[in-house]
């Protein structure tokens, strides 16, 4: 029963549940999973308005398609494999890299932290994902 029971408080178990509620429901499957902290950020950048900010007016073309990777990702999210690459955890953190696929035309990491929080782990901060591949063809204008 103990085996059982550190399976169901381990940072990888939560990461597992999370990545099948994305399968499900996308974005609003990983929300339950999310301190306030993390829910913020990830709703800012689901309206766009961080990495707006991030890209001013003269913004480099790899900055506006970094923009555009991130966006296709988060509409992508239910379509995606996930998977956990690296945990590093202690008695109340955890530092993971969960790696993403999207059919052939992205695949990559994201850096996370997950945080002790009422007994329970949760992603408590997310960095902007890294793509490994990206193989997406633009229509031509």
């Amino acid at each position: 029963m103990a085996v059982g029971l550190f399976k169901k408080i381990s940072p990888e178990y939560v990461l597992g549940k999370a990545f099948l509620d994305m399968k499900k429901k996308g974005l609003d499957g990983l929300k339950p999973y999310l301190t306030d902290k993390a829910l913020k950020k990830v709703e800012l950048v689901q309206t766009g308005s961080t990495l707006v900010n991030m890209f001013s007016p003269s913004s480099s073309k790899s900055e506006e398609d970094s923009h555009s990777l991130v966006r296709l990702l988060l509409d992508k999210l239910s379509e995606c494999d996930w998977s956990v690459k690296d945990i590093v955890k202690d008695s109340g953190n955890a530092k993971a890299v969960i790696g993403f696929k999207y059919e052939e035309q992205l695949a990559g990491t994201i850096d996370i932290l997950m945080i002790k929080e009422n007994k329970e782990w949760r992603i408590d901060n997310l960095s902007i994902p890294h793509f490994d591949k990206i193989n997406i063809v633009k229509p031509s204008k």
